[in-house]
C-alpha cells in the first residue's frame, strides 16, 4: 500500500502500544545489520511499527503545544505565544513559535488560562484554555490567524538578527543581514564561523577535526573533498539565509562527518503576495568582480511559488610557493617552486520551488536547484632544483592552461504532514542529483641547466577529466509524542551514489598526439548506504533528555577498469548519542552530550592512480583506506544567553591524513592519504554576545584547541602535538537612522592540519550599509581583510621530505552592492528574542 494512502487511513492505527513494538524495534535493527534491504521494504516495516504507537496512548500532562498557521495553512514563524491566567491576566509564560509555526509552553499547573497570541500585520488570538491533568492536554490543534488587512501597509517589522546565535545544540550564523557577507562566498564566510578553520587546500576543519559533513538545505552533497571546496567558492552569499554549525549532531542526522555537521540554508521567501529582490555589485581585489541576481516569490491562498537567478564573476590572482627539501641517500636536493595563477570565474545560480498546502495540517513541495560555472585557470610556476641551498644546478618552467566546467542539477519531492492534534508528523524527501566536472588542461614542461640553456625539447602533455556523480536518496521520519512530554522519532533512508571518473593523458611526440596509456584511468564508483534511526526524548520540570541509536550499513564498489583492480566493501556500523540538558535556574543552562561519527574515504581518495602536477611532484589514490571513527563528548553551559562556554573532547580511530614520500631513485615527490593510528582533540571556547546599548550589538568568542596527531607507521612512532586558539570577534553599530557599520575579524594561532603546521592567520573586515528610497533600496560597501594579513604560511615534515607552503590568496577585496525590493515587502520578520521573554518592542522601523 502506498506510503501517502496508508498514513491517512484511520483503520491503520489499531496495533496498541506495549511491549510488541521492541520486538518489531529488534527486527528492523537486525535488518539492518545484516541484509542489504530494499527501502520501500524498510519503509513498510516503519510504518507497521509506527502503527503500535499510534493507538491508545495514556492521557498526557499539561504539556501545552500547538501550531500557528496563516492564509493557506502557511506556518507562522516567531508570533509571540503567551499564557495568563485567567483571574489576574497575569503573565505565566511566553515562548516564540518556531519555523513550523510550532510552539510548545512546556509544562503548565492545573488551572484556568488565557491564551494570548501576537504577530505583526495579524489580528490577535484569544483562547481560553483550562488545564487538568487528569483530564489530559487540552485539543488546541492548528490555530489560524487572519491578517489585519487595515493594517498592512503601515507596518513594517524590525529586525535584524545577530549574525551569531547561540543554542544549546548549534551555532546559528545569520548571513541575511550581516553587512559583512556582502559580495562573499560559503567557503569565506565559514571563516567568520566560531572553531572553524580553512586550510590550504580550503578544506574545512571545525574545533580541529577535520571532515565535517556539508549540507545544503538539511541534505548531505555527497561530492568529494575537492568538489564540495568548488561548491562553496560557487555558491555566493546572497543566496543563503544561515549557517548551522553543529559539532554534536544527533542520530536523525547523517552519521558522516567526524567533524560535526555544518548545514547551509538557503533563503526562503514566505511573504504573502508578490515580492522580490534585484541585486548588482562589483568588486575589486587583484582583478575585477561583479554580481547580479534576482529573486522572485509569489503566494497566495495553498500555493507559493518561488524562484532565484544569480550570475557571479570573479577573476583572482593567486600566488603559491611550494620549498621541498628531499633527503636520499645521505644527500639532499633542494626544490624551489614558486607560481602565479590567474583563475577566472563565471557561476549561474538558480532554484525555482513550488509549495501546495493540501489543507493546514498537509503539504507537498517540489523544488529545483542548480548551478553552473565556467573557469579558465592560467599557472606558471618555475622550480629551482639545487644541490645545495644556494646553488642552482637547475630548473623547471611549467605552463598550465585549463578550462573547465562544474554543474550540478538536483531535484527535489518532499511531503510534510501533521497526522493529528497530538502531534504525530510524517515527512517524505526523495532527492535526485547529477554533477558534472570536465577538466581540459595543457601543461608545457621546460628544463633548463644552471645557465638558463634548454635541456632537450620542451615536454607538452593534454589531459581531459570528465566526471559524473549521480545521486539518488529517500528517506520518511516520523514524530510520535507520547505521555508526559515524551516523544520518540524515527526514520529510514537509503541513498545510491555512482561516480564515473575516465582520465585521459596525451603527449605531443614528433609533432603528433599520443595517448599515455600509463597515465590514462578510468575508475567507477558506487555507494548505497542505508540507514535507520530511532531517537527518544522526554522533558522534566527542569530536566531534557535524548536518547538515540543509528544503523547504517554501507556497500561499495571501487573499479579501476585501466589497472584492472577492484575493491569491495561491506560494513554496518552503529551510532549512539545522548543529550541531556538542565536549567539549573532562572538564567543558567547546562547540557552534556555523546555521540559517534564515521568518515568514509571519497571515491577520489580511493582511486589507484596517478595525478601529475608537474614532473616531480604527484598524487596518488590508496585504495586500501578505511574508515574513520570519532567519539565526541561535550558539555555546553550558558547564562541568559549571554556567555556562553563549551567544553570538547573526541578521539578519532585510523584518522585520514595526508602524508608525503620520496619515491625511490627519483626526485619525484608522492602525496597519498593514509590512515594514522589516532587523533585527539580537546577545545574550550568562551562566548559572550550581547546589545550593549540600542545602537552597538557585540559577539565575540574564545576558542582553545589541541590537536594530537599519533601515528605508528612501520615502527616509525610519530606524536604531533599543537596548540592553538582562535579568536572571533563580530561589532555591530546604527550609527544613524538609516546608516549601519560593521567590523569582524578572526585570530588564529599556529594550528596543526594534519603533519602541517600552519602559522598565525588573522584579518579585519569592514561592512558599511545606507538604506535608500523609503527603505526598500540599500547601498552596501565591504572591504575583506583590510590590512591584507590573511595567508597561509606552514611546514611539514615527513619521513624524508621537509615542505614549506606559503599560500598568497586574494584576500583584501572591496565590494559595493545594491539591493532593491519590490511588491509586498512590508512584512518582515522581526528579530528573534529570548523564548522565556515577551517580545516588547515587534514593530519599529526597520533597519
Amino acid at each position: 500500500m502506498p506510503v501517502g494512502v496508508t498514513v491517512f487511513n484511520p483503520s491503520f492505527l489499531q496495533i496498541k502500544f506495549g511491549k510488541q513494538s521492541l520486538p518489531q524495534i529488534a527486527i528492523i535493527m537486525q535488518i539492518f545489520y545484516n541484509v542489504k534491504t530494499p527501502f520501500w521494504l524498510l519503509s513498510c516495516l516503519l510504518l507497521m511499527f509506527s502503527g503500535s504507537m499510534y493507538a491508545q496512548q495514556p492521557a498526557a500532562g499539561n504539556g501545552l503545544k500547538g501550531r500557528l498557521s496563516g492564509t493557506g495553512g502557511t506556518a507562522l514563524e516567531f508570533a509571540t505565544v503567551s499564557l495568563l491566567k485567567a483571574s489576574d491576566t497575569s503573565l505565566v509564560k511566553t515562548v516564540v513559535s518556531d519555523a513550523s509555526g510550532v510552539f510548545d509552553l512546556g509544562n503548565i499547573p492545573d488551572g484556568s488560562y488565557v491564551l494570548h497570541v501576537s504577530l505583526v500585520g495579524y489580528k490577535t488570538v484569544r483562547k481560553p484554555v483550562e488545564l487538568n491533568a487528569s483530564a489530559g492536554p487540552p485539543d488546541l490543534g492548528n490555530l489560524s490567524m487572519e491578517q489585519n488587512v487595515s493594517n498592512i501597509k503601515e507596518v513594517v517589522v524590525a529586525g535584524k538578527r545577530p549574525l551569531i546565535e547561540r543554542k544549546l545544540d548549534k551555532t546559528v550564523m545569520n548571513i541575511e543581514n550581516s553587512l559583512l557577507a556582502t559580495g562573499s562566498t560559503a567557503l569565506e564566510l565559514l571563516q567568520l564561523a566560531p572553531g572553524v578553520t580553512i586550510s590550504n587546500n580550503d578544506k574545512v576543519q571545525l574545533y580541529g577535526k577535520s571532515s565535517p559533513l556539508i549540507m545544503i538545505d538539511g541534505k548531505p552533497t555527497y561530492l568529494s573533498a575537492a568538489q564540495v571546496s568548488n561548491l562553496l567558492k560557487s555558491m555566493p552569499s546572497n543566496t543563503i539565509a544561515t549557517i548551522e554549525i553543529i559539532s554534536q549532531p544527533g542520530a536523525k542526522y547523517d552519521a558522516a562527518g567526524t567533524g560535526g555537521v555544518i548545514n547551509i540554508r538557503t533563503k526562503q521567501n514566505g511573504s504573502a503576495g508578490f515580492n522580490g529582490t534585484v541585486t548588482g555589485g562589483f568588486g575589486y581585489g587583484r582583478r575585477e568582480k561583479y554580481r547580479g541576481g534576482l529573486t522572485l516569490n509569489y503566494k497566495k491562498n495553498k500555493v507559493n511559488l518561488s524562484g532565484d537567478y544569480t550570475y557571479s564573476f570573479n577573476h583572482s590572482v593567486r600566488y603559491l610557493d611550494i620549498d621541498r627539501d628531499v633527503r636520499q641517500d645521505a644527500t639532499s636536493t633542494f626544490f624551489g617552486r614558486s607560481g602565479e595563477t590567474h583563475n577566472e570565474l563565471g557561476t549561474h545560480t538558480y532554484k525555482a520551488g513550488i509549495v501546495y498546502n493540501i489543507n493546514p495540517s498537509h503539504a507537498i513541495g517540489l523544488q529545483v536547484m542548480g548551478y553552473a560555472n565556467d573557469q579558465r585557470t592560467n599557472a606558471d610556476n618555475k622550480t629551482d632544483i639545487r644541490s645545495e641551498k644556494l646553488k642552482v644546478d637547475s630548473m623547471m618552467t611549467a605552463n598550465a592552461k585549463e578550462k573547465s566546467g562544474f554543474n550540478n542539477i538536483g531535484g527535489n519531492l518532499n511531503y510534510r504532514g501533521k497526522l493529528d492534534t497530538l502531534g504525530r508528523e510524517l515527512g517524505i524527501d526523495v532527492d535526485y542529483s547529477r554533477f558534472r566536472n570536465n577538466i581540459n588542461r595543457n601543461f608545457v614542461n621546460t628544463l633548463y641547466d644552471s645557465q638558463g640553456i634548454n635541456i632537450g625539447d620542451p615536454d607538452y602533455v593534454r589531459n581531459y577529466f570528465p566526471t559524473t556523480v549521480k545521486v539518488f536518496a529517500a528517506k520518511t521520519d516520523l514524530v510520535f509524542p507520547l505521555a508526559k512530554q515524551a516523544k520518540i522519532e524515527a526514520g529510514l533512508k537509503t541513498s545510491f551514489v555512482s561516480t564515473d571518473n575516465d582520465a585521459r593523458f596525451d603527449s605531443l611526440l614528433s609533432g603528433e598526439w599520443v595517448v599515455s596509456k600509463s597515465q590514462t584511468n578510468h575508475f567507477i564508483y558506487k555507494e548505497n548506504i542505508n540507514a535507520g534511526y530511532l531517537n527518544f526524548s522526554k522533558k522534566w520540570n527542569k530536566t531534557s533528555l535524548q536518547a538515540g541509536l543509528r544503523v547504517e550499513q554501507t556497500n561499495s564498489d571501487g573499479n579501476s577498469v585501466t589497472l584492472n583492480t577492484r575493491t569491495e566493501r561491506s560494513y554496518t556500523n552503529l551510532f549512539p548519542s545522548l543529550f541531556l540538558s538542565r536549567k539549573l535556574a532562572k538564567d543558567h543552562d547546562l547540557m552534556v552530550s555523546y555521540s559517534k561519527r564515521i568518515e568514509r574515504p571519497s571515491y577520489q581518495d580511493l582511486n589507484p592512480f596517478r595525478f601529475y602536477d608537474d614532473r616531480y611532484t604527484y598524487r596518488e589514490g590508496n585504495p586500501y583506506l578505511k574508515p574513520a571513527y570519532t567519539h565526541s563528548f561535550e558539555a555546553t553551559y550558558s547564562w541568559r544567553n549571554e556567555i556562553t562556554f563549551v567544553a570538547r573532547y573526541g578521539l578519532t580511530k585510523d584518522v585520514i591524513a595526508e602524508d608525503i614520500q620520496q619515491e625511490a631513485g627519483s626526485n619525484a615527490t608522492r602525496s597519498f592519504l593514509r590512515n594514522l593510528q589516532k587523533l585527539r582533540t580537546i577545545s574550550g571556547s568562551l562566548s559572550y554576545s550581547k546589545d550593549i546599548t540600542d545602537w552597538w550589538s557585540t559577539d565575540n568568542t574564545v576558542t582553545f584547541n589541541r590537536s594530537q596527531y599519533i601515528d605508528d607507521n612501520a615502527g616509525n612512532y610519530r606524536n604531533f602535538d599543537n596548540y592553538d586558539v582562535n579568536i572571533n570577534i563580530y561589532q555591530s553599530f546604527k550609527l544613524t537612522k538609516n546608516l549601519f557599520l560593521d567590523v569582524g575579524g578572526f585570530y588564529l594561532s599556529p594550528w596543526l592540519y594534519g603533519f602541517i603546521k600552519a602559522e598565525a592567520q588573522y584579518k579585519l573586515d569592514v561592512g558599511l550599509k545606507q538604506n535608500v528610497l523609503n527603505k526598500k533600496g540599500s547601498i552596501r560597501l565591504r572591504v575583506s581583510d583590510v590590512f591584507n594579513t590573511n595567508r597561509f604560511k606552514g611546514k611539514a615534515i615527513y619521513n624524508n621530505v621537509d615542505v614549506a607552503i606559503l599560500n598568497r590568496f586574494e584576500s583584501r577585496v572591496a565590494w559595493l552592492t545594491f539591493t532593491y525590493m519590490f511588491g509586498n515587502t512590508k512584512l518582515k520578520v522581526a528579530k528573534r528574542g529570548d523564548s522565556t521573554k515577551e517580545e516588547k518592542d515587534r514593530v519599529k522601523k526597520e533597519n
